[in-house]
């Protein structure tokens, strides 16, 4: 509650023990403190003649103000999401085959390959919702959350004794037939629904106890159900100090808070005279590869390739096509395919209607969840724009590895993000076995894959040495790329993003290596371990920290990105007891904040003592995770079985108290704040034991007592 803000009113004791007596207070209204003006009042209802549960009932009443709109004519129809567990894969081929025999393979112009396109969403759209059953439409919601022969039997009954008692001028006796009759029909009713929804609830717990052994995905589905639709439900949306609070509003909210961080930076202190020279540079760059351009013909084995490494069971695009169309497309498909790519690769030409994708707002899990800016925007990009993003990932992302600098480990094959933490970890024992001061400052650029400047990429994937048809077609890949808000930066959730932006900072990560300043492990440059867009400077003097925030501090003007000098903080470890606690870190003549702890890949850092800290942060998240699961029968006697118990437990609490395990040098500790947290879950109890092997920690868990 107090991490929350939740508060509560005190009523009593508000559980009867059988014994008669009032015991303890189990029932109560949770309500956030910027609620608590519109509470009017909360009491326990203690004299009722016809209570016979053993809980007094407690009444809430609220102020509320509800807003009456007309509802609009229109019908929004959402793109549905079909199952293709049901779908008539021998049908669907017969339609493609049969679709593309009608298309156009004769593209010889651009207008042709924009109908090509066009024509192929509608095929594959079509195709799939003929192949599948038919979707009954239900006029009328049914008030009942079940319906069985029985429940239908009676709610006869019920009817029929209603109508009964009133036309016998509806009688109050106790002790009348026909009160009687509707008073017993009425229980007969409401025991048949409990009994349905009893069956109902342990066929779903069967379910997931079969589920976890032979269908993994299945069981997730299930557990997600189970945990609830609206944990992330807003009804309101604060952007920039303006609140949005209908649902029309607050679309229009995220409308312009995703427009806004799309915009390029119109910053006074950008070098101005390097942007021009940038895009004079950009400009003569397109002409010599459209002089230097040579056609490398797609092969039918990039498709193959590109189809089977699409991630099946996800949303649909904005056409209502999704990776399992191309995949149970068959080989027709894929020539086709073939055909309209290589196409498009001749020309150099992506038609804009595979370039409109669908933003998705998604919590950042921090924070407050009404505020616009705790939210990343990740786009869903048109299937078939995903094959030639993939396809060209395939050909130019050898070519940047090669180049990576070796301390960005971001969205690198057979790398984890684990491996920054490593790095900063093994530098902070270095200098507290050497006695020498240790700085981190973790730097935050804003909105960092939103505004990449597309010239400035174009010229450093040129001098990276991609051939003139990569860089024209990644040109005109993100012209005009829109979406639900229009975007000209590198789509999160696109399948080039990652490798684009990556080479987008590669350049400052090269500068800050060759300075020799920074950090160190031994004769190992450590200066700048970085994920992503997360960079964090090492070092442990406070002279070459300055030298290097100001270098990266000039990147970001010449490439027309800013760094939030409140958000990007300077984080000194207590690895010499002879060091300054003054710290001071300048930011275009602004001092950076000094901090005690702050959070760099998922791990909270701390000042002093990273370890504890980031294991009591990681407890709150496996506690919040357990809490979530409780609808899911992981509770009590009456729960799920013991395995099924343990494999929950295992796959969605425990990994975060040990994520950090691997980079943690004081396992113990870690292994003795996580017991504490299971012993004092009262309805489960897991016993654990440990063992190492060499710097890893391994927990398993023994048994379980319902």
């Amino acid at each position: 509650m107090k991490e929350h803000n939740l508060l509560t009113k005190d009523l009593g004791p508000t559980f009867i023990h059988p014994n008669g007596c009032d015991s303890t207070c189990i029932d109560f209204f949770l309500y956030s403190e910027n609620f608590s003006r519109s509470i009017v009042k909360i009491i326990k209802l203690e004299n009722i003649p016809g209570n016979i549960s053993d809980h007094y009932p407690i009444v809430a009443r609220i102020k509320y103000e509800y807003c009456i709109h007309n509802k609009s004519n229109k019908r929004i129809c959402s793109t549905p999401k079909i199952n293709w567990d049901k779908v008539d894969i021998e049908k669907y081929n017969s339609t493609i085959e049969n679709g593309i025999l009608e298309l156009n393979k004769n593209l010889q112009s651009i207008q042709d390959i924009e109908h090509a396109y066009i024509d192929l969403n509608q095929l594959l759209s079509k195709a799939a919702s003929t192949s599948g059953p038919s979707k009954q439409i239900r006029k009328k919601k049914p008030k009942l959350q079940v319906m069985t022969p029985e429940i239908r039997q009676a709610i006869t009954d019920k009817k029929n004794a209603y109508y009964n008692w009133k036309q016998n001028n509806r009688p109050n006796d106790p002790n009348n037939q026909w009160l009687q009759k509707k008073k017993v029909t009425t229980c007969n009713l409401r025991k048949e629904c409990r009994l349905t929804l009893a069956k109902q609830q342990l066929e779903r717990k069967s379910e997931l106890i079969n589920a976890k052994s032979n269908n993994s995905n299945l069981f997730f589905k299930l557990i997600r159900r189970q945990r609830g639709r609206f944990g992330m439900h807003i009804d309101e949306l604060n952007v920039n100090g303006q609140k949005y609070n209908t649902e029309g509003g607050i679309l229009e909210g995220f409308r312009e808070h995703f427009a806004n961080l799309a915009k390029q930076s119109d910053n006074s202190q950008f070098d101005q005279a390097y942007i021009e020279q940038v895009d004079n540079e950009y400009a003569t760059i397109i002409d010599i590869c459209k002089h230097d351009f040579r056609h490398i013909p797609v092969e039918k084995q990039e498709i193959m390739n590109a189809i089977k490494s699409l991630n099946r069971n996800k949303s649909p695009d904005t056409y209502g096509v999704t990776a399992e169309n191309l995949i149970h497309g068959g080989e027709i498909l894929a020539s086709y395919l073939q055909t309209l790519l290589n196409s498009s690769f001749e020309f150099c030409f992506i038609p804009d209607v595979i370039k409109f994708g669908i933003l998705t707002p998604v919590f950042k899990n921090k924070g407050n969840k009404n505020d616009a800016k705790n939210y990343r925007g990740i786009t869903i990009t048109p299937t078939l724009s995903k094959i030639i993003e993939t396809v060209l990932k395939f050909r130019i992302n050898p070519k940047i590895i090669c180049i990576q600098n070796p301390l960005q480990r971001g969205f690198t094959k057979n790398a984890s993000p684990l491996y920054c933490s490593l790095i900063m970890e093994e530098f902070q024992r270095e200098n507290k076995d050497l006695k020498k001061e240790t700085i981190f400052v973790m730097l935050d650029a804003k909105s960092a894959f939103d505004v990449v400047k597309h010239s400035s990429l174009i010229r450093k994937l040129f001098h990276m040495g991609l051939t003139p048809q990569e860089i024209l077609m990644i040109d005109d890949l993100y012209k005009n790329a829109r979406s639900s808000v229009k975007l000209n930066g590198v789509r999160q959730g696109g399948t080039l993003s990652a490798d684009l932006y990556k080479v987008y900072v590669n350049d400052l990560l090269n500068e800050i290596c060759n300075t020799g300043f920074g950090g160190h492990i031994g004769t190992i440059n450590c200066s700048a371990p970085t994920c992503a867009d997360d960079l964090t400077i090492t070092s442990n003097s406070q002279f070459e920290a300055q030298i290097l925030v100001n270098i990266a501090n000039d990147y970001s003007k010449r490439e027309s990105y800013i760094i939030q000098p409140t958000k990007s903080v300077v984080l000194p470890i207590q690895t010499n007891t002879n060091a300054h606690n003054d710290m001071t870190l300048l930011m275009d003549d602004r001092e950076m904040p000094t901090v005690d702890k702050t959070t760099h890949v998922g791990i909270q850092r701390s000042n002093c003592n990273t370890q504890l800290v980031t294991a009591e942060e990681n407890i709150k998240k496996a506690r919040r995770a357990l809490y979530s699961l409780m609808a899911s029968g992981l509770h009590g006697e009456n729960g799920l079985d013991p395995s099924t118990s343990i494999s929950t437990f295992r796959t969605y609490v425990m990994p975060y108290p040990t994520i950090w395990t691997r980079c943690c040098n004081d396992q113990q500790q870690i292994f003795e704040n996580t017991t504490i947290f299971l012993q004092e879950n009262d309805k489960s109890k897991y016993y654990l034991y440990q063992y190492q092997l060499q710097t890893r920690l391994y927990i398993y868990y023994l048994d379980y007592y319902p």
